[in-house]
């Protein structure tokens, strides 16, 4: 199963679009019918945009003669790695009308600030931890990194 957005990438932190999905070979929609914010945050990290701050959806009207919707009553708990591991009416099983398609706004967030708060070294881990302030966000994850060393 593959995703994209059809619409612009703004830069590396923003991208839009209608969401397509292809099923058996044929690109088709998802139905925005009971779209819920959980479920954007599960797309926009399935779209390579991990932990998004802004997200956006909405009802776009689609110029297709005969649209395909693969995928109506999305229900996402948030944890999936995929929007087809949420629940889901079932594929092609839809209540979409109005030629209507999802499009969403995922926007990543940004580190501004980066501290160093403790660099720890014994004989096979060097480990760092860090404190990091984003954007979009009021306050401050702490971050360690350790890696295994041979001396």
């Amino acid at each position: 199963m593959k995703l994209k957005l059809q619409g612009p990438v703004v830069d590396d932190y923003i991208s839009e679009g209608i969401v397509q999905v292809e099923h058996e070979g044929k690109w088709g929609y998802i139905c925005p019918s009971n779209w819920k914010h959980v479920n954007s945050y599960v797309l926009c990290g399935e779209l390579g945009f991990p932990n998004s701050t802004e997200l956006e959806s909405y009802k776009e009207t689609i110029q297709d003669v005969e649209p395909v919707y693969w995928l109506d009553h999305v229900t996402c708990k948030g944890w999936e790695s995929s929007i087809v591991s949420c629940d889901h009416a079932g594929w092609v099983r839809h209540q979409c009308e109005g030629g209507g398609a999802l499009k969403i706004k995922c926007a990543r967030k940004n580190i501004t600030n980066v501290s160093l708060l403790k660099l720890d070294v014994n004989s096979k881990f060097l480990c760092l931890y860090f404190n990091m302030k984003l954007v979009y966000t009021f306050y401050i994850q702490t971050i360690f990194v350790c890696i295994e060393i041979n001396i």
